[in-house]
């Protein structure tokens, strides 16, 4: 019989600005030398959206006064016990790009019409592709890895547009 192995709960925060979103460039691994958005580890008895909170003011210097918007739910999957995690993903937009600081991470705006020019992971490009160019406003995906960093698919998704989520 097959031992479960528990998720454990992270997060990721997308701010755009228009066109733009804030991504950083992972200094450690996993992805070490890719672009992802800001994250983190949720800390015990802490919920998702204090994280999110709490690790983008981390690792930008901006604390989020915008309106926080739940976005999805990813659950990262794999047979190594450390490499499963549910993702609970925020995103929220500015009007004007705030002054940032940088953690340990080089932070940069990166153009969402032009995603391929970037050093993303597979995994991250298919969420953000569904996220801003398909107009998907609430997503939840179940990403099948054979260990870390080794994304194999996308093994099953929902996509939700309803007002609910907007």
């Amino acid at each position: 019989m097959e031992r479960a192995m528990s998720p454990r709960l992270s997060t990721l925060v997308y701010c755009t600005h228009g066109q733009q979103v804030l991504l950083l460039e992972r200094q450690t691994a996993p992805y070490r030398g890719f672009l992802l958005p800001p994250g983190g580890k949720c800390e015990f008895g802490e919920i998702p959206i204090d994280c999110a909170r709490r690790e983008f003011a981390e690792e930008t210097g901006h604390e989020i006064n915008e309106q926080l918007r739940p976005r999805g739910l990813v659950y990262d999957y794999s047979r190594s016990p450390d490499w499963n995690w549910l993702i609970f993903v925020y995103s929220f937009e500015v009007s004007t790009k705030p002054s940032l600081v940088e953690e340990k991470h080089p932070l940069l705006w990166a153009d969402l019409n032009d995603l391929d020019a970037y050093r993303i992971p597979d995994s991250d490009r298919f969420l953000m592709r569904r996220l801003f160019d398909e107009g998907c406003s609430y997503l939840e995906l179940a990403m099948e890895y054979h260990q870390a960093e080794d994304f194999v698919r996308c093994s099953s998704h929902f996509e939700g547009s309803s007002e609910l989520f907007r």
